[in-house]
C-alpha cells in the first residue's frame, strides 16, 4: 500500500498496539519537581539599570549587509554599541581578555583556574534585521529604534533577536565578578556582527580563530529554543488536547538546508497553434508541481523528534496519545506514529520529513504569441538530521520528475548547508541546562524541558528588501515561516534608514550561527534562549512591536548566573564525556529491551 495511512486510521491502529500491546511507564521526572526554584541573584542596582543598558543598545540600528564588505555598509551603529557595552560593562573589559575580530564582532574570555578542564562557549549576536515602520501593517506602538520602556516592556528591533542575550551575558559575568567569582573552567562569549546575513564574518572568524588555537569546547549555547507558555494548546492543526503545561524547548539539532533547480523542456514555436499532446513546458510543470505536492518526502521519525516525544509525554493529557508518545521509539508503533505527525499540519509536519517546496517557477516566451521552449522550478528542501544518506533529496526529485524523462534535468545550487548533529538529550550537558532552568525560570504552574529540532533556524523567518519591495512574512506561528508565503509591501527604506541597500534580496538559510562551532564542540552545541514566549508574542519577532517583558529580561539574567556557577564547577571535561556516553548507552539498552518485549507479547498474543 503506497502513501500514507489517513490520520485517524493511523491513531487507531497506533492506540491499539500501544493499550494492548505496549509496556506502560513514562511517569514524571520526580528529581525535576524537587529542584527548588532558586531565588533571583540580582541586586537592586542591576534590578534598577539593566534594563536601561539593554533599552540603549536597542537604539543602534546594526544592520548587517551582505553585499558590503565585511557585511558592514554602516559601521557607526556597531561603533555606537561597542562604546555602549564597554561604557555599561567595565568590569568585563577590565577583568576579561575581550578582541574584536573583523572589527565588529567581540570574543570575550574569562580564564577559568583549571586548565585541564574544557571551556564553555555562550554566544549571542549584535546584529538585527531591518524594522520597516510605513506601509500596511506596519504601525509599530513605538520606533523599533527608540528603546522605549513602557507598559513593563522594553520595546524595539533587538529585544527578542537578540541583543537581549548579548546583555544579559554581559550582566550575570559583571554580578559574579562583583562577587568576586573564579570559575574552574574557562568560559568564552562570543557575539558575531553578521549572523541575519550568513555570520561568515562574524560567527566564522571567531571560530576559526579558536580552532587555530587548539580550542576544544565542552558546551556551546547558542539562541534558539524558549519557553512556550501555552504549552500545546489552542492548536488548530491538532484534532485533541495536548498539553496545557508551559514547555522549554533546547535545541539539539536543526534541519540542513539544500536548493536545486529543475530545468524543464518542451515544445515550442507560435502560441497560436499550442501542441495538444501535453509537451509545453507550462504541461510539464505543472505535472511535476503536481506531483510535488501529492508525493512529499516520505515520513521518518527519529532523534531529535523522538527525544521530544518521550519528554512530552508524561505531561500529555490525552490518554491514548500519551501512550504513543512513551514509545515512540518503538520499533512497531514509531513508524505508524511518524505517518500521523506527517499529517497533522504545517506545524508538525516538518519534525518528520525532509521539505521540499517550490519556491520559485519561470517560464515565460520572449512575446505574448510565443511558446516558450524551457522554464525553470526552484525548489527549496530542509533535511532532516542523521539517517539520510547526502544524496536522498536529489534522488527524491529524480523520482518526482522521473516521468519527465529526458525533458528534466536537476541541479543542485551552491550554498547547501548539511543538518548539524544531534546533540545528546542526556547526560551533563544537557543536565546541565536543564536543571538550570529549572531552577531559574519555572513558572508556577510547571514546566516541562524537551528537546527540540530547530526547524528553520531560531524562528525561521526574515525580512528581505527586493527591488524597492520589502518581503515580510506574511504569519510567523509557532516558529514556523515557509519561504513561500509572503506578502509584498512598499519598501520604506533608504540607504541612510533602515536598510543599507534598498535594491538586494539577502536570502539567508534559517539556520543559527552556532553550526560554525561544531567542529570545535563535538556536535555538543545547544541552542535556548530564557525567553517566555505565547503563540502571540511570537509573532514579534522580525515582526511589528517586538518587545520583552521587564521581568522577563531580569529572569534570563538570573539564568545566565546560575548557567555560568553551574558550568565552570559542576562539568568535568573527560569525565562528563565518559557519564555521557554510559547514559546514552544505558537508554539505549533500555528502549531496545522495551522494543524486544513488546514484539514478545505481540508474538504471544498471535
Amino acid at each position: 500500500m503506497r502513501g500514507p495511512l489517513p490520520a485517524a486510521v493511523a491513531l487507531a491502529i497506533a492506540v491499539a498496539w500501544a493499550v494492548y500491546l505496549v509496556p506502560r511507564g513514562g511517569q514524571r521526572d520526580n528529581e525535576d519537581a524537587a529542584l527548588p526554584l532558586l531565588p533571583s541573584p540580582l541586586d537592586a542596582a542591576t534590578i534598577a539599570e539593566a534594563p536601561r543598558r539593554l533599552a540603549t543598545a536597542l537604539t543602534f540600528a546594526t544592520l548587517a549587509d551582505a553585499d558590503a564588505p565585511g557585511h558592514i555598509s554602516n559601521a557607526e551603529p556597531f561603533q555606537q554599541m561597542h562604546a555602549h557595552l564597554e561604557q555599561s560593562f567595565p568590569l568585563v573589559y577590565q577583568k576579561l581578555k575581550h578582541e574584536r575580530i573583523n572589527q565588529f564582532s567581540l570574543l570575550f574570555t574569562w580564564e577559568g583556574s583549571d586548565p585541564q578542564l574544557r571551556p564553555i562557549l555562550t554566544m549571542a549576536h549584535i546584529d538585527v534585521v531591518p524594522a520597516p515602520t510605513d506601509g500596511p501593517g506596519q504601525n509599530w506602538t513605538h520606533p523599533p529604534f527608540s528603546g522605549a520602556i513602557a507598559d513593563g516592556f522594553i520595546w524595539g528591533r533587538g529585544t527578542l533577536d537578540i541583543k537581549s542575550l548579548v546583555l544579559q551575558q554581559l550582566e550575570a559575568v559583571t554580578l559574579l565578578l562583583r562577587q568576586g567569582y573564579q570559575p574552574k573552567r574557562t568560559i568564552y562569549l562570543a557575539f558575531g556582527h553578521d549572523e541575519e546575513v550568513g555570520g561568515s564574518e562574524g560567527a566564522a572568524a571567531i571560530a576559526a580563530l579558536l580552532q587555530k588555537r587548539g580550542v576544544e569546547l565542552e558546551l556551546v549555547l547558542d539562541e534558539g529554543g524558549s519557553i512556550m507558555m501555552d504549552g500545546l494548546t489552542g492548536r488548530k492543526d491538532l484534532p485533541f488536547p495536548v498539553m496545557e503545561t508551559p514547555m522549554a524547548v533546547i535545541g539539539t539539532s536543526e534541519k540542513g538546508y539544500e536548493t536545486w533547480e529543475i530545468a524543464v523542456r518542451g515544445t515550442g514555436g507560435h502560441s497560436g497553434m499550442p501542441p495538444v499532446d501535453g509537451s509545453t513546458v507550462a504541461a510539464r510543470m505543472a505535472r511535476i508541481l503536481a506531483c510535488l505536492e501529492a508525493q512529499p518526502a516520505t515520513t521518518r521519525l527519529a532523534p531529535p523528534t523522538t527525544d521530544w516525544l518521550l519528554a512530552l509525554a508524561p505531561a500529555v493529557e490525552f490518554a491514548p496519545l500519551r501512550l504513543l508518545l512513551q514509545n515512540a521509539n518503538n520499533r512497531l508503533l514509531n513508524p505508524i506514529l511518524g505517518q500521523m505527525l506527517g499529517q497533522l499540519g504545517r506545524e508538525v509536519n516538518p519534525f518528520v520529513r525532509t521539505t521540499c517546496a517550490v519556491v520559485g517557477v519561470r517560464a515565460g516566451g520572449v512575446a505574448d504569441n510565443v511558446l516558450p521552449g524551457s522554464g525553470t522550478i526552484t525548489v527549496n528542501c530542509r533535511t532532516l538530521p542523521a539517517g539520510q544518506e547526502p544524496s536522498y533529496v536529489g534522488e527524491y526529485l529524480a523520482a518526482v520528475t522521473r516521468k519527465e524523462g529526458a525533458h528534466v534535468s536537476l541541479r543542485q545550487l551552491p550554498k547547501a548547508l548539511s543538518a548539524p548533529p544531534v546533540a545528546p538529550a542526556r547526560g551533563p550537558q544537557w543536565s546541565l541546562i536543564k536543571q538550570t532552568i529549572l531552577e531559574t525560570l519555572r513558572p508556577e504552574q510547571g514546566l516541562v524541558v524537551a528537546p527540540y529540532m530547530l526547524r528553520q533556524g531560531r524562528f525561521g523567518c526574515h525580512i528581505a528588501i527586493e527591488k524597492g519591495l520589502s518581503a515580510m512574512p506574511a504569519s510567523i506561528t509557532g516558529g514556523y515561516c515557509p519561504h513561500q508565503e509572503f506578502r509584498l509591501l512598499p519598501a520604506p527604506h533608504t540607504a541612510s534608514s533602515t536598510h543599507p541597500n534598498p535594491t538586494t534580496l539577502h536570502p539567508r538559510s534559517g539556520m543559527t550561527d552556532s553550526r560554525h562551532y561544531l567542529p570545535l564542540s563535538g556536535g555538543r552545541v545547544y541552542r535556548f534562549q530564557p525567553q517566555r514566549f505565547t503563540r502571540a508574542s511570537l509573532a514579534t519577532v522580525h515582526g511589528v512591536d517586538e518587545r520583552i517583558a521587564v521581568d522577563d529580561y531580569l529572569r534570563g539574567i538570573g539564568f545566565y548566573v546560575r548557567f555560568y556557577e553551574r558550568a565552570s564547577a559542576d562539568l568535568g571535561s573527560e569525565e562528563a564525556a565518559a557519564e555521557g556516553a554510559a547514559a546514552a548507552q544505558q537508554a539505549t539498552a533500555a528502549q531496545e529491551a522495551a522494543a524486544g518485549d513488546s514484539e514478545g507479547e505481540a508474538g504471544a498474543q498471535a
